[in-house]
C-alpha cells in the first residue's frame, strides 16, 4: 500500500513539472491574476519607429522626439494612456520587458528610464519627447511589457547642431505674467534674427520664437519663447530644433519641461553699501573692465548691452546668495549699459546706467587647487592662481591662508593672462604621477604650502593683497578626490557661487585654461 501511494505521489509531482514546464515555454498559457493573456501571439506584433528631426536610428540626435506604432496589436490589448512605452538608456532583455510587462520595476532599472512626456496620436501612435539631452554614442532602448518588445536607437557621436540651453526660468517653471510667459534658451554664438511660429508638447499650444532674452531683442545669443498661455497643470517642451523659419537648423534647444507657475512679487531692491551704487534693482562695485553685481533675493534674468564703444551683449541669471560679474568694460571710460532685468513673473525694468570705470588693474584669482595628488603628500600638491586683469601683478606680500595656515608668497611679476603655481620647495615637476605644470607656468615655491599641507577632505582658501584686503576665495566644496583638481569654472566667475567651482572633468591642468573654449561646466 505504501509502495503504490509512493509511486502514485511521484506520477503527480512528475505531471504537474511538465505542465510547469509547458507553461514557461508558452507565455499564452501564463496570466497574471486580474489581467487576460494576450489575444494575439506577442510573436505577431511588432514596433516601427521614426525620430523628429528624421534621422537613421543608428545615428538620432542628442535632442529629439520618438514615434512608435505597435502593429499587429488591438488597442484593446494596450494599457490605458501613453506611458506604458518607455525609453531606457542601454540595451534591454526579456527579464526587463518581463517586469515592464509585471510592473515590478526594479531600482536598477528605474533609475535607467529616462524621463519623456507621451501623447497617443490619431493614427495609434505614440510620440515620446523625452526631457534630458540623451548622451553621445550611446544606446538607449524603447520598450514596452505589453506586447514584450523593444527597439535600440543609438545617438549620434558627433553633433554639428549648436545646443542652447535652457537660461530662463532658471527652475523650469515658466514665467507667468498678466498677458505673457517667457522662456529663454541661450548658446555660445549670436544667432540670427528669428521670429516664427513654434508648438509646445503636448498640448499644441501656440507660441513664438523671437531673437534676444526679451521683446527688446538684445541678448543675441539667446531666443525666447512666447506663449499666450500654458494649462495650469501640464508640463511641456519646446520643439527639439530651432530654425531660421525657412528650414535652416541654428541649435537643439534644452527638452527642460515648462509649467505654469504662480506670479511672485516684484523684487525688493537690494540696499548698497558705502562701496556700491545702484544699479537696475541691484547694486554694483565699479572696477576697471567689470563691475562686481550684487542682486536682490529673488531670481531674475539680466541683459546688460552697450553698443559703443566696445560692444557688449550679456546675458546673466542671478540667484538668491550669488553675485554676477558684468565684463568686459573699457577701462577709464564713462560707459552708458542698457540694462533688462526680467523677474519670474514676466515683468520687465528696463534702465540706463552710466558708471566711470577705474584705471587698469590687476584681479588675481584662485584658479584650480590640487589638494590630493596622485604623487608624494604634501610635496606633490598645488594652488594654481591666474590673473585676470588688464595689469601685471607684484605678488610679492599676498598672502595664500587656509584653515590656521598662512603662505607667504615670493615676490613674483604675474603678467595678465599668465599662471602661477604655488608649490611646496620639495615638488617635482618631472613626477610621472600627476601632469606637469604647462610650459611657461610661472612655479613659486614656498616652504610650507598650507599649515600642514592642503586638507583631502576640501577645505577654504583666501588670497589676501599687500595690505591684507581679500582678493580671491576658494570654497571647501566640491570635495576633492585623487589625482583631480578642484576648478574655478572661468576666471570671472564670481567667488561666492557654488555653481563657480566644480570637480576638473577630466586631469588637473596646471598652468594652463581649466576648460576649453566652449565647454559646458
Amino acid at each position: 500500500m505504501k509502495h503504490s501511494l509512493r509511486k502514485l505521489t511521484y506520477l503527480f509531482l512528475v505531471l504537474v513539472r511538465a505542465v510547469a514546464a509547458t507553461a514557461c515555454c508558452d507565455p499564452g498559457l501564463l496570466t497574471q491574476p486580474g489581467r487576460a493573456a494576450p489575444a494575439v501571439p506577442e510573436s505577431d506584433a511588432t514596433m516601427s519607429l521614426s525620430v523628429e528631426p528624421a534621422a537613421p536610428l543608428e545615428t538620432v540626435p542628442p535632442i529629439l522626439r520618438i514615434r512608435v506604432l505597435l502593429e499587429g496589436v488591438s488597442n484593446a490589448e494596450l494599457r490605458e494612456g501613453p506611458g506604458h512605452i518607455v525609453l531606457i538608456a542601454g540595451q534591454v532583455g526579456p527579464a526587463h520587458l518581463g517586469q515592464l510587462a509585471r510592473d515590478e520595476i526594479s531600482n536598477a532599472l528605474a533609475e535607467r528610464i529616462v524621463p519623456t512626456i507621451a501623447r497617443r496620436e490619431g493614427d495609434g501612435s505614440v510620440v515620446l519627447a523625452p526631457t534630458e539631452r540623451l548622451v553621445a554614442g550611446e544606446v538607449y532602448s524603447v520598450a514596452t511589457g505589453t506586447p514584450k518588445l523593444a527597439r535600440e536607437i543609438t545617438v549620434a557621436a558627433d553633433d554639428a547642431v549648436p545646443h542652447l540651453g535652457l537660461t530662463w526660468p532658471p527652475d523650469g517653471a515658466t514665467s507667468q505674467g498678466v498677458d505673457h510667459r517667457v522662456a529663454v534658451w541661450c548658446g555660445a554664438e549670436a544667432l540670427p534674427p528669428v521670429n516664427h511660429s513654434a508648438v509646445l508638447f503636448p498640448t499644441d499650444v501656440p507660441a513664438t520664437w523671437r531673437l534676444g532674452t526679451t521683446a527688446q531683442g538684445r541678448g543675441h545669443r539667446c531666443v525666447h519663447l512666447e506663449s499666450s498661455g500654458l494649462p495650469a497643470d501640464t508640463a511641456v517642451v519646446a520643439p527639439p530644433l530651432l530654425n531660421d523659419g525657412s528650414g535652416e537648423p541654428l541649435g537643439r534647444l534644452d527638452p527642460v519641461p515648462l509649467g505654469s507657475g504662480g506670479s511672485p512679487d516684484p523684487a525688493s531692491p537690494a540696499v548698497c553699501e558705502p562701496n556700491e551704487r545702484p544699479f537696475g534693482p541691484g547694486c554694483v562695485a565699479v572696477a576697471d573692465d567689470r563691475l562686481y553685481l550684487r542682486t536682490p533675493l529673488q531670481p531674475l534674468l539680466w541683459t546688460v548691452t552697450l553698443t559703443q564703444p566696445a560692444p557688449l551683449d550679456m546675458v546673466l541669471v542671478s540667484r538668491p546668495g550669488e553675485h554676477g560679474l558684468i565684463q568686459p568694460l573699457p577701462p577709464s571710460s564713462e560707459v552708458a549699459l542698457v540694462v533688462d532685468v526680467l523677474d519670474r513673473a514676466g515683468r520687465l525694468d528696463t534702465t540706463i546706467e552710466t558708471v566711470t570705470t577705474a584705471a587698469p588693474m590687476a584681479h588675481v584669482v584662485i584658479n584650480e587647487v590640487l589638494a590630493n595628488p596622485v604623487g608624494e603628500e604634501p610635496d606633490q600638491e598645488w594652488v594654481e592662481l591666474y590673473n585676470d586683469g588688464l595689469a601685471t601683478a607684484s605678488l610679492g606680500g599676498y598672502v595664500l591662508t587656509d584653515i590656521g595656515g598662512e603662505t607667504l608668497l615670493p615676490d613674483a611679476a604675474l603678467a595678465p593672462g599668465a599662471f602661477a603655481l604655488v608649490v611646496n620647495e620639495d615638488f617635482d615637476e618631472t613626477s610621472d604621477y600627476d601632469p606637469a605644470p604647462a610650459p611657461g607656468t610661472l612655479v613659486l615655491r614656498v616652504a610650507k604650502l598650507g599649515k600642514g599641507g592642503l586638507n583631502n577632505q576640501g577645505e577654504p582658501l583666501q588670497l589676501r593683497d599687500p595690505d591684507g584686503n581679500p582678493v580671491s576665495r576658494f570654497p571647501a566644496s566640491p570635495k576633492p578626490k585623487a589625482g583631480i583638481s578642484v576648478i574655478r569654472v572661468a576666471p570671472g566667475a564670481p567667488d561666492g557661487n557654488p555653481s563657480s567651482f566644480m570637480r576638473c572633468p577630466e586631469l588637473p591642468t596646471p598652468g594652463a585654461p581649466n576648460l576649453d573654449e566652449g565647454a559646458e561646466p
